[in-house]
């Protein structure tokens, strides 16, 4: 697995995202959309892993063997616009995961592409009723990964 130091990535379906300038949106997934986390504050999610990164940008979907993911590395992240780790009382699974929220406009390095299998799933509570929601985890295979 690539861990690097000060290094937060970001990934997508999408191959091209290092042509673009990422802004900071709200979430669409169940949670903000129930509003059980913040769905007023717009922000890119960050994660220190991939697995992370795969496990959190798609919270709940669960791909079939083989997917590919794109991988890509915020560029010129500045403090003062970066917020996290953000602890349970924000998101639901951050005992799972650890998501920072970057609140400014962001470029994106892209790293390569990987291909998924499901590794597993884990539960976590959300909501004042606490319901179970899963969150998948992912085994991944490296095709061209450039490192920096």
């Amino acid at each position: 697995m690539i861990i690097k130091r000060n290094v937060f990535y970001y990934v997508s379906t999408l191959p091209n995202l290092d042509k673009e300038i990422i802004k900071p949106d709200i979430p669409v997934n169940f949670l903000t959309r129930g509003k059980y986390i913040d769905y007023k504050m717009k922000r890119v999610r960050l994660y220190k892993t991939i697995e992370e990164a795969i496990s959190g940008l798609y919270l709940g979907e669960n791909f079939r063997k083989g997917t590919k993911i794109y991988i890509y590395r915020a560029l010129g992240i500045k403090g003062d616009n970066l917020l996290g780790p953000m602890n349970i009382n924000e998101v639901p699974y951050s005992f799972l995961i650890r998501e920072y929220w970057y609140t400014g406009n962001i470029r994106l390095e892209k790293l390569g592409g990987v291909k998924i299998e499901k590794k597993g799933e884990e539960t976590y509570k959300y909501g004042p009723k606490q319901t179970n929601a899963k969150l998948y985890r992912w085994r991944w295979y490296e095709e061209n990964i450039k490192y920096k």
